[in-house]
C-alpha cells in the first residue's frame, strides 16, 4: 500500500531546484485512490474515510466525467476544515473525524464541508507494465 509523504520540520529552507515547497495545513494526511467504479480517501494509518467525509466522495462523483480520461490515480492530501484559504482548524477537524451518527456526519458535511487539498508536487498514477501493477510518481 502506498503511504502519503509526510512532511519534515526544519528551521532553515534548503535550497536549489530540487526542492518543493508547500503550504502546511493542519488537518488529516489521506491518500484517493480514485478508479472510475471506486473512490476510496484512506488515512496514513489505512483507516478508510468515505463514510466519515461523504462530500469528498460526492464531489468526485459529480467530477467523475471530466477525471475519467486520467483515471485511475491515486492523490496524496490534506483533508482539512478551513477557515480562510490559508489556515486550517485542526480542532473542526477532529471534532469530525470522531462523529460516527450518520446523521451527524450529513449535518456536519452540509454546515462545515471539509476540503481535500491535494498536494501539486507530486501523484501516483497508475500504471501497468507486462500485466503487473506499477506505480510511477509525476511532480508537477
Amino acid at each position: 500500500m502506498l503511504k502519503p509523504m509526510l512532511p519534515t520540520l526544519i528551521f532553515e529552507a534548503p535550497t536549489g531546484e530540487n526542492w518543493v515547497y508547500e503550504i502546511k495545513y493542519d488537518g488529516f494526511r489521506a491518500m484517493l485512490h480514485w478508479e472510475k467504479d471506486r473512490i476510496q480517501l484512506i488515512s496514513r494509518n489505512g483507516n478508510l474515510l468515505n463514510e466519515q467525509f461523504p462530500e469528498i466522495i460526492k464531489q468526485c462523483e459529480d467530477l467523475l466525467d471530466e477525471m475519467i480520461p486520467y483515471l485511475p490515480l491515486i492523490l496524496d492530501g490534506e483533508l482539512c476544515i478551513l477557515e480562510s484559504p490559508y489556515k486550517a482548524s485542526f480542532e473542526k477537524i477532529q471534532q469530525r473525524g470522531r462523529l460516527r451518527s450518520t446523521d451527524k456526519i450529513k449535518q456536519a458535511s452540509a454546515s462545515t464541508p471539509a476540503h481535500y487539498l491535494v498536494l501539486y508536487s507530486h501523484i501516483w498514477v497508475k500504471i501497468y507494465i507486462s500485466d503487473e501493477e506499477s506505480y510511477k510518481t509525476l511532480y508537477l
